[in-house]
């Protein structure tokens, strides 16, 4: 019994080590195959050991999402831990997140709320939940999840007040979105997210000057984008410098962004939003034949029938691509597309 009780512990701690590594990868701290083959290996080591593990095979689902996204082979797993921990949360939250990339919206809420209903304090999950009814534009659902998720842990307030300012800016409520943002405590920059939606709503409101201001208030290099991926300072620069009609400058912060991306792309070459977002830097510098040539390719490296968010995202960024080199009637042709189909703008799960 205590060499049953052991193997189980460490099969555990096999799990949670699979889980980082996971993380890792998938967040772009460390998106290298040689992180991601540590994932797979230890992940395999837990299953080794505790072949009825549920938790290793949720580990075993992670691995198989966010380090292949091979969501077949995820779902089986899952499908095995739910028999094995049918009480445990984060299995209903992560097969939403595969239903969510697969475009399968009702399967997604469902799953999603009823992880939040097994585990009602998790702010992970209430996060994901709120997410997906942005994604789905069920905006009343998503403010009730704030209010729950801020009563059921007070230590998250400013993070999910954050998100409501993130959100009344998406719908074009600025005086709200302002309000959220003043509402923050000073100092409260998560990867420096409220500086870029604080930056944002500086241009939204045709205030280069002041958006120039609240960035040389940051000494981040990289801030959290739309996307949910972070992105070079110099991309904030020529965002900005182009607002205010300095084409020089404009110039010089995009090329420096393109550098940096063109560094993550080394690494990453068939990463979709990526390269989507170097045609949008390659549409700054005017460069209109490469600009529409990566969008076009990001499009087919994560199209939306593979991955219902990243590939709304990256055809919102060829829409843009479009309008800035002057292609309207092609970039109305997204933004129609787009207004009719759930996207996500901000999910990194």
């Amino acid at each position: 019994m205590k060499q049953f009780r052991g193997t189980v512990i460490f099969a555990i701690a096999y799990c949670w080590a699979a889980r980082a590594h996971i993380a890792l990868y998938w967040f772009d701290l460390d998106h290298t195959p040689a992180r991601l083959a540590q994932a797979k290996a230890t992940a395999q080591k837990a299953l080794l050991l505790a072949p009825d593990l549920g938790e290793a095979h949720l580990a075993q689902a992670l691995a198989y999402y966010q380090g292949s996204r091979d969501y077949a082979r995820a779902r089986e797993e899952l499908a095995i831990a739910r028999r094995t921990i049918p009480n445990n949360a984060e299995v209903y939250s992560i097969t939403s997140w595969i239903d969510r990339r697969l475009g399968r919206w009702d399967e997604a809420v469902k799953n999603q709320e009823k992880a939040a209903e097994l585990d009602p304090r998790n702010s992970k999950i209430l996060n994901a939940l709120t997410v997906l009814y942005d994604v789905l534009r069920r905006y009343d659902q998503e403010e009730a999840v704030f209010d729950r998720a801020i009563a059921a842990n007070p230590s998250s307030t400013a993070y999910f007040q954050m998100m409501r300012a993130e959100i009344e800016l998406e719908k074009g409520n600025i005086t709200a979105a302002r309000s959220g943002l003043d509402s923050l405590p000073p100092g409260y920059d998560p990867d420096g997210a409220v500086t870029s939606t604080r930056i944002n709503l500086a241009l939204y409101e045709r205030d280069p000057a002041a958006a120039a201001k609240i960035l040389a208030a940051s000494k981040l290099e990289e801030l959290i984008g739309g996307t949910g991926s972070l992105l070079p300072r110099s991309w904030f620069e020529a965002l900005i410098a182009r607002a205010q009609g300095d084409a020089q400058k404009t110039r010089n912060a995009f090329s420096a962004a393109r550098l940096k991306i063109e560094a993550k792309l080394h690494d990453q070459p068939d990463d979709g939003v990526l390269l989507a977002m170097l045609g949008l830097i390659d549409a700054g510098l005017s460069r209109k034949q490469e600009a529409i040539a990566e969008g076009l390719r990001a499009v087919e490296l994560r199209p939306i029938s593979n991955d219902a968010v990243d590939g709304a995202a990256v055809i919102g960024n060829l829409a843009m691509i479009y309008a800035w080199v002057g292609n309207v009637d092609s970039a109305m042709e997204r933004l129609v597309f787009l207004a009719k189909t759930p996207a996500a703008q901000t999910t990194t799960n």
